[in-house]
């Protein structure tokens, strides 16, 4: 194991921890006359202002870009003309791009976050100072012939909002995150992907990941439209992701993952098959801590079947056998006309997961009266579900009905859960799964009303919830072609808002009673962390390690990604705190004096 060494001093000085990157570009709207008054212009601290009467960032900005930049842009409005693109092609790589500020920060830590949405959770993307590139309007008389972003390995987007576009083509509206590239803390709301041409498919309605990473992001009100005649297949109104892209031939390590994020009101409609409202996904892709609630998958005016799977997986047939993985998935109030989870795919993997309220019928959708009239279904290539897949561990579920549930390969215990009570209704046999503030319809929002019960639901879990310690804490599938799987030793220990996970873990996105950046269990002995003569000092860590400082009423006061073998990063902190450091062999935290 290598061994990397990270020393902290304490100084009283105030001290911004950041990479090393060729340069700081600032950016703001020519009316923002404070934003970024304090910066000392230089070879490597650049302020661009946008020029008066315009607001297109990426027609006066984008191009002005180099290699490594990083870039912090104000709060406003940002109306783009075309694609934001950030990748190799264009001598874009390692570019970072932040925003969230109010343009006096002098650190990514102090961008400051409230409840937005008014749910009683401060969430990863809630920035009170809001950077937004819109697109072309959100609505078929207002088109475009763009998508907003495309970027690739080495370039990350962090706390920004994209939104606005109707594009008419068929990729996602919102653009594709591919190969390890990263979006975290961003909103991306109202995107829309409309075809109008006979057979073609709709590769994402909101975004597409190919082997790129979303994590702490809001994917809100996007939808995948067939307008033709003879639409082809809908595939992820909210989500397209693949672990690993289809032109990846040879040695495949999916890399693909949407993580500690939230997925609702989002569609898939018409064409010959409107599915994967929420999600449509394939080739290892994993989902991990994330809440599905309120999507639907129609079949629209110009349907010529009906909508299903707001989650689906590729085909079973495609022959493609990289591990699918839900864990800790929060699955709630989604609505399609057959079939509402299609967890269908060569291989997947389902853990500590949660499905509730959803439904074939519901609000403005007539229920089927078929045999599809089913909540769930299971099923996987015939040559690999012997004695492997699809593979279900603790797993809570209302339904009308669950198709094929032989297929599933392991013995489980599910908990069966009670339906959500509507009007004219009674009670129904199963615990009530008690989540703190539960939308009241399942489907999407037809109202400004419905729209604000959808922002503000909290799906976190009361005191007495059944879910409460009710999950495992380690994958133990141990069956044919989990080698395809890159299995974990340990399910994520952190929960969708960061919070270490305790005991044995809960069902669900979120875990009751995790305290930030505190962990119960005994720190690994590969990890040691002291305090000496003036100095923190960090032992044992591989690879990249996460690195963050909690004071004691839970406070988050450092947070850096260390990837060097040795780093100096002067801090004025004094008193008792909590440090808490995330590698690849998990998360060890404890109580140190400075």
């Amino acid at each position: 194991m290598r061994t990397k060494l990270i020393t902290l001093v304490l100084a009283g000085m105030t001290f911004i921890a950041t990479d090393s990157f060729a340069r700081k570009v600032y950016v703001k709207l020519g009316t923002d006359t404070q934003a970024w008054s304090n910066v000392v212009e230089d070879n490597d601290n650049v302020v661009i202002t946008l020029p008066s009467g315009s607001s297109d960032f990426v027609l006066n900005v984008i191009d002005q870009l180099q290699e490594g930049d990083e870039v912090w842009v104000a709060k406003g409005v940002y109306e783009n003309s075309a694609t934001m693109i950030l990748n190799a092609d264009n001598n874009r790589t390692d570019v970072t791009l932040y925003g969230g500020f109010i343009g006096t920060e002098t650190s990514i830590e102090q961008r400051a976050k409230s409840d937005v949405d008014g749910n009683g959770i401060v969430e990863p993307w809630e920035f009170t100072n809001v950077t937004n590139f819109k697109g072309k309007g959100s609505a078929d008389d207002a088109s475009s012939t763009f998508v907003m972003l495309s970027m690739q390995s080495g370039t990350t987007v962090d706390g920004v909002t994209i939104s606005d576009n109707y594009y008419t083509g068929q990729t996602a509206s919102g653009g594709s995150i591919g190969g390890n590239g990263t979006v975290r803390n961003t909103i991306f709301r109202n995107l829309v992907t409309e075809n109008k041409t006979d057979g073609k498919n709709i590769t994402g309605g909101g975004i597409y990941i190919s082997g790129g990473h979303v994590d702490g992001c809001l994917i809100e009100s996007c939808a995948a439209i067939q307008i033709a005649n003879n639409g082809g297949q809908n595939q992820g109104g909210g989500v397209l992701i693949y672990g690993v892209s289809d032109n990846n031939c040879g040695i495949r390590t999916p890399s693909g993952y949407l993580k500690n994020s939230i997925i609702r009101n989002c569609k898939s409609e018409g064409g010959s098959k409107p599915m994967g409202a929420a999600i449509f996904y394939k080739n290892g892709a994993i989902v991990e801590n994330c809440v599905i609630a309120n999507n639907a998958s129609t079949r629209g005016a110009n349907g010529t079947k009906d909508g299903q799977g707001v989650i689906q997986g590729h085909t079973k047939g495609d022959a493609t056998y990289e591990v699918n993985r839900f864990i800790n998935c929060t699955i709630v109030n989604n609505v399609a006309d057959i079939y509402t989870i299609f967890f269908e795919a060569a291989c997947t993997e389902v853990y500590n997961c949660i499905c509730w309220g959803n439904t074939t019928g519901g609000k403005d959708y007539p229920t089927q009266d078929s045999d599809y009239n089913n909540n769930i279904r299971w099923a996987a290539e015939s040559n690999v579900k012997s004695g492997t897949y699809p593979y279900v561990e603790s797993f809570a579920y209302n339904s009308a009905g669950i198709y094929n549930i032989a297929s599933v390969q392991n013995t489980y215990s599910p908990i069966l859960l009670s339906f959500p009570l509507v009007e004219g209704t009674s009670e129904t046999e199963g615990e009530n799964p008690e989540f703190v503030n539960p939308t009241i319809y399942p489907g999407l929002a037809i109202t400004d009303e419905d729209m604000d019960n959808i922002r503000k639901a909290n799906w976190s879990l009361k005191e007495g919830s059944p879910l409460i310690n009710a999950g495992v804490n380690t994958p133990n599938n141990m069956g044919e072609f989990v080698a395809n799987a890159t299995l974990p030793t340990s399910l994520p220990e952190m929960d969708l808002l960061g919070k270490v996970r305790v005991g044995n873990f809960d069902l669900g996105a979120y875990e009751f009673g995790a305290v930030s950046g505190i962990r119960k269990s005994t720190i690994d002995t590969t990890c040691r962390i002291f305090s000496n003569e003036g100095a923190l000092q960090i032992l044992g860590l591989n690879d990249v390690a996460i690195v963050q400082i909690y004071a004691l009423d839970g406070a988050l006061v450092y947070n850096a990604t260390i990837d060097t073998e040795n780093v100096v990063l002067p801090l004025s902190l004094k008193g008792c705190y909590v440090v808490k450091v995330q590698d690849v062999n998990g998360v060890y935290g404890q109580k140190v004096i400075f």
